[in-house]
Formats: structure tokens, sequence, C-alpha cells
């Protein structure tokens, strides 16, 4: 009878991630069919070129003209993205134009582990296998999870890492003393590994931090203190790590250097909030709805000690932990957007998605446990019930909504192919040539070249263009060994400055440069010897 009953618990069980794994592999594979591309894939596509070639993590750009970098084998170092996620792509052979089969692999793998964990994490605080299997099918269906996916970046894989990081924090809670120690080390290593991916990864120290303080509340660090400790160590010394290594190759912990842009700390933190609300494109009234409630449920709350009681159960199964990650993120995000980040992308908030829809569901169930206990059960039942469906509804339908997004890829970042310019710079230059170009990162991507970048204030106007550009730009162009100037649609004197703009708009030859081929989409020129 025994044995029967395990059979059918584990028939059950792989019904359940079997369920998991389907609703979430097939919307991902839809996702990453057309996989979309950016400056950033671009940079962790040449990045793993640079792997597979020998030359370590390098990029064939430099982004910054005034930096004092030397070409290498046509390369440079380029710190300013941790190394995990081109280091995978060099692992599965690479991402080029021809193949992004890597990229689509890890965001596959990545999507379903989100899911699978969100699974996990939710059942350990409320342990119901049907609310548990309903909060990892919707984070699988979410849109915004879906957007990240669709698109070659590093999101998703640090979403799937942060949230199993996560997973087994709150898993050291539910263990014996043994499996305590392993749990630390394995949390510690995925949440090293979410550093080594994004350096937003920063957010799970203060969560290490506030479980290293809740195991020493409880007593559970004792006899295997020094384990504990270097496991819940490990993201500070990758982080640490990360920063030492940046400051070598660049001087500065963050790898670059960009000008702040004009924004106070308060609007950071304003704009925030906003890109979290829209991550689930919520309209003002159901805003203002969700902050009312908010605030009556802290302020019930509050006031009964029953409802403490009942929340006590949930923060102890390691709901703190959700909520320290998701203030943690929440101010580190203020604070890059007030100090380094010039524009608000939705994909900065889009980490905390998982987390938010737990932390939704668990106050479903909360205010459902707090109306049962009333002596209502059967309203209590067709709330939870009521709630839980418009939620999978409107989850779905806005993900139904937008999901012709996946059938297609951004044809703005294939430009460069029906180039005219291009093609006559493919024709006429070869690949060892170093450009200076005002479009780096799809010249080298698509075109396999180094390339320099112009400085440009189009993303940030406070980024410094030169005074007397006709003088730095071909001294510097000498100086990286770059003869070659490549410039491609319209540029603007108040983005590039007056010299680069004439050089476009006028496209006649000067004292520095001598016209080579001029396009309607473009203007090749070689530096005057």
């Amino acid at each position: 009878m025994k044995h029967s009953g395990i059979i059918s618990k584990n028939k059950y069980a792989m019904w359940i991630y079997g369920m998991l794994f389907i609703s979430a592999m097939l919307p991902a594979l839809l996702a990453v069919k057309n996989i979309n591309i950016s400056p950033d894939s671009m940079i962790y596509a040449l990045m793993s070129q640079e792997i597979l070639s020998g030359s370590g993590l390098r990029l064939p750009i430099i982004i910054n003209m005034e930096y004092n970098h030397v070409f290498i084998n046509g390369s440079v170092p380029f710190p300013a993205k941790p190394p995990l996620l081109p280091i995978l792509y060099a692992i599965l052979g690479g991402v080029t134009p021809q193949s992004f089969l890597a990229a689509q692999i890890i965001n596959v793998i990545s999507h379903v582990v989100i899911s699978i964990f969100t699974f996990l994490l939710m059942k350990k605080l409320y342990d119901n296998n049907g609310i548990a299997l309903l909060t990892g099918i919707l984070v699988s269906l979410s849109f915004p999870l879906l957007r990240n996916t669709h698109y070659m970046l590093s999101e998703t894989l640090f979403i799937a890492l942060t949230v199993a990081a996560l997973y087994f924090l709150v898993l050291s809670r539910h263990c014996g003393s043994r499996q305590f120690i392993r749990n630390l080390f394995i949390a510690g290593i995925c949440g090293s590994a979410a550093i080594l991916t994004k350096f937003t990864g920063a957010a799970l120290i203060p969560v290490f931090a506030w479980e290293a303080f809740i195991s020493v509340k409880n007593k559970r660090i004792k006899s295997k203190y020094v384990s504990a400790v270097s496991a819940i160590m490990l993201p500070v010394i990758t982080m640490g790590t990360l920063f030492i290594r940046n400051l070598i190759i660049s001087g500065t912990i963050q790898g670059w250097n960009p000008p702040p842009p004009e924004r106070s700390y308060l609007s950071a933190f304003t704009g925030t909030i906003k890109m979290i609300y829209l991550q689930f494109d919520l309209g003002k009234r159901p805003v203002t709805l969700i902050t009312i409630f908010a605030v009556l449920l802290i302020l019930y709350i509050i006031v009964n000690a029953n409802a403490r009681r009942e929340l006590s159960k949930y923060v102890h199964s390691g709901l703190d932990l959700i909520i320290v990650f998701i203030i943690s993120l929440t101010m580190l995000i203020s604070y890059a957007m007030a100090t380094s980040q010039t524009v608000f992308e939705l994909r900065y908030a889009s980490p905390l998605v998982p987390f938010l829809f737990i932390l939704c569901i668990i106050i479903i169930v909360f205010v459902r446990e707090m109306i049962r206990l009333k002596g209502f059960s059967k309203l209590s039942l067709c709330g939870i019930i009521l709630s839980l469906g418009i939620i999978t509804f409107g989850n779905c339908y806005k993900t139904y909504l937008h999901s012709q997004e996946f059938s297609y890829r951004n044809a703005r970042q294939y430009f460069i192919l029906n180039s005219s310019t291009y093609k006559w710079i493919k024709e006429n230059y070869g690949e060892n040539v170093i450009i200076t170009t005002n479009k780096p990162y799809h010249l080298s991507f698509f075109g396999g070249y180094s390339t320099i970048q112009l400085p440009h204030k189009r993303f940030n106007k406070n980024f410094r263009i030169p005074d007397n550009m006709e003088l730095f730009l071909p001294d510097r162009m000498s100086g990286f060994g770059s003869r070659v100037l490549a410039l491609f649609e319209e540029a603007e004197e108040q983005y590039e400055g007056s010299y680069v703009s004439g050089l476009f708009n006028k496209r006649e030859g000067d004292d520095n440069f001598v016209l080579m081929r001029k396009f309607p989409d473009g203007v090749v020129y070689n530096l005057k010897e």
C-alpha cells in the first residue's frame, strides 16, 4: 500500500512538472523563433566570437574615442558587461549573423527554469500544488518575460538564476543542518552566477545579508559557522572580484564612466516605480485601486493580531526574502537611473515580475484565510477563485494581444544589410581595416570589422563632443590606426556635432578627409596621409 502511494505521488509530480514544462517551453519557442537583437545583443555576440577566437573577453569596438585603448588583433578589453552570457554563447558555438542558435537555446532553457523555480518557490511559501502550479504557469505565459525571451539579452538568464538563488535560500529554512549548508552554497553559486550575468545582481547581496541575520537570530549557524558564512559571502566575493577587475582594466568599477543624466533621485525613483507598473500595462484606475487596497491591507494587518499571526507564517517561510529583493532591486535601479543610465527601459524592472506574481497570489491567499477564519468559508472560496481567474485571464489576454510581436524581427537592426554604403565597404575594404563610424555595433557584427564609435549625444545629451572636432577626429583616428570614416543614415548637428554632420550632409572632402563614395544612405571618407 505504501509502495503504491509513492508511485501515485511520483506520477502526480510528473504530471505537474510536465504541465509546467509544456506551458513554458511552447511560448518560449514561439518567442525565440524570430529572436530580436539590439546593440547590446551585438556586444554579447561579438564577445562570444572573440572568446572562440582565443582573444578572451574583448570587443572589436572602441566605444569612446577618448579612451586610450589599443587594438590588439583587432579587439580591446571590454569590462562593461559581465562575462557569463558571452561565455555560455561561446560554449554553444557562439552567435553570428548566420546563427542565433546559442542565444535561442539559452533563452528557452532560462524561461523554463524560471517557471519551474517559481512553482517550487511558491510551494515552499504556500504548500498547495494547485496554487503553486498556477503561479508557475502565469509566469511562463506573462508577456514581460516572454518579451525578454524574444530578445537576445541577459535578462532571461539573470531572472532564472535569481529565482533559483531565492528558492534555495528559502529551502534552507525548511531543512536540517546538513542540507542547510548545502542549500546555502547552491544559493550562493546561483547568486554569484546572476551577478556574473548582470551587475544588477548586486541587489541579491542585501537578500543574503538578511538571510545571514535571520540565521544568526534563529541560531542556525553554529558548528558550521565558517561554511555558512562562506556560502553567504559568495555573491559579495564575486561582486568584489568583478569590481577589482573592472578597476584594473578601465579605472572604474563599472567598466566605463558615462556622464550622469540630468535626473534627480526622486524622479529616478518615480520612473522606476512607473517601469514596474508598466510591466503589467495597468491603467490609472487599476493602479489607484491596487494602491488603496494595499494601504488598507497594511492598516488592517497593523491593528489586527490574528492577521499579523497569519502573515508571520508566510514571512517565516521566506516571503521576507522576496520583499527584501523587491526593495533592493527597486532602489538599485533608481540609483542607476539617477547616476548612469539615461533611458528608462522596461526590461530593467522585469526581474521583479515572478516575485510580484508570487506576492500578489500570497496576498490573495492571505485575504482568503482571513475571510475563512471569520466563518465565511464559501465566500472566501468564491473570492479566491474569482481573483485568480481575473489575474489569469488578464495575464493571458495581454500576452495574446502582443503575440504578433514574436512573429517578426526588428527590421531597424538589420538596415545595414540593405545599405548601399555597407555593400560598397564590403566590396572595397578587407575585414582587417579599422573603421570609424556612427554605427559601430552593426558594422562589427554584420561586417566583421573592428570599429571606433564617433562621439554623439543621441542617447545622453551630457556626453561630450570635443569643440575642436576637426582636429580631434583625425588625430584620434591616426592614433587608433583607422584610415576610414563611414557615416550611415542622417547625421544631425544636435547629436553628432557640427563637424561630423557637415561631413555627412555636404558630402565633400576637406583638409582632413578625402571623399571616397557617397550614397543616399551614407558616405565614406578616407583620412588624408
